[in-house]
């Protein structure tokens, strides 16, 4: 079926299904462009290096010609399956730039407090770190912003328990749209995020950020101290400070940490992504793209 289809390239997202290593295989023997997508971030686990090294001699050269990958964390994995510089693109993942990059003019109409997180209300993804730091934000350093926690997951009942803090449950990109226009800042405590779309959506709206150590995309879209501050992983003492170094920021300061934020967001949008894809096919002598209307 792959070869009746002669595509002038093919996206494989991962390497996990194995059905699709033998059409992978095929095209690759006729010359097709087999790009493999992935956000895993490289931590240097003893699964992770293995894989690397069957990567290496058996799926890089039999499978997959490139690799398309979300940051430089995830670069650095590419280069330890085998793949050179030049067989690896970026941009993989990107949020919504227009919907969220038009927050940020809304934002300015109206004073922005509280902190805002969204994503699974899981431990993987700090959550009880965040409720603890809250916590000591609030008793041990006196804060006063509350906190709105968006998603849902085994920690839900203890978030819908804690004073001060909103529980919303799972909310469409225009809902959240229209709380990034109220909050003051947005955190993403995750003891291991491999990317993290949603931080490019609130980077793009235009919130300053918190963010663990453990956020893929962090190297791309937070510089500590010029759009937010970076905290370390699983460190509930660590995080309050951020938290109220935050509240104590004032209201310009916040507002220019947001506007560098919605800055280093927009080098990344769909048109972008979805050209980084399409210039492997380009580079396949015959191919040519009609270029999509603005």
């Amino acid at each position: 079926m792959a070869r009746a289809l002669r595509p002038d390239i093919v996206y494989i997202a991962g390497w996990q299904d194995l059905g699709y290593l033998p059409a992978a295989m095929a095209l690759r023997r006729s010359g097709t462009p087999v790009v493999v997508g992935f956000d895993d971030q490289w931590l240097g686990r003893l699964r992770q290096r293995a894989g690397a090294l069957l990567s290496r001699f058996v799926l890089r050269p039999l499978f997959f010609s490139h690799a398309w990958v979300a940051g430089p964390r995830q670069y650095a994995f590419a280069q330890r399956l085998g793949f050179r510089d030049d067989e690896i693109i970026f941009h993989l993942l990107s949020a919504d730039t227009r919907l969220f990059g038009a927050v940020p003019e809304r934002r300015l109409a109206r004073a922005t407090t509280g902190f805002l997180y969204v994503g699974a209300l899981r431990r993987v993804k700090g959550v009880d770190v965040l409720l603890d730091a809250y916590d000591i934000y609030r008793k041990e350093l006196g804060g006063a912003w509350t906190l709105t926690c968006v998603g849902s997951g085994e920690l839900a009942e203890r978030v819908a328990r804690c004073p001060d803090i909103h529980h919303v449950g799972f909310s469409d990109q225009d809902a959240l749209a229209g709380l990034a226009e109220r909050a003051g800042a947005f955190i993403l405590p995750s003891r291991l995020d491999q990317w993290g779309v949603v931080v490019h959506e609130f980077a793009a709206a235009g919130l300053p950020l918190i963010l663990s150590e453990g956020v893929g995309a962090a190297p791309q879209l937070l510089i500590p101290g010029y759009n937010g501050f970076r905290v370390r992983n699983a460190d509930p003492a660590d995080l309050a400070v951020a938290m109220r170094r935050m509240e104590l920021s004032s209201e310009g300061e916040r507002q220019a940490m947001g506007k560098r934020s919605t800055e280093l967001a927009m080098a990344i949008n769909p048109e972008m992504s979805a050209q980084s894809f399409l210039s492997l096919a380009r580079r396949k002598p015959g191919t040519v793209f009609r270029q999509a209307n603005p």
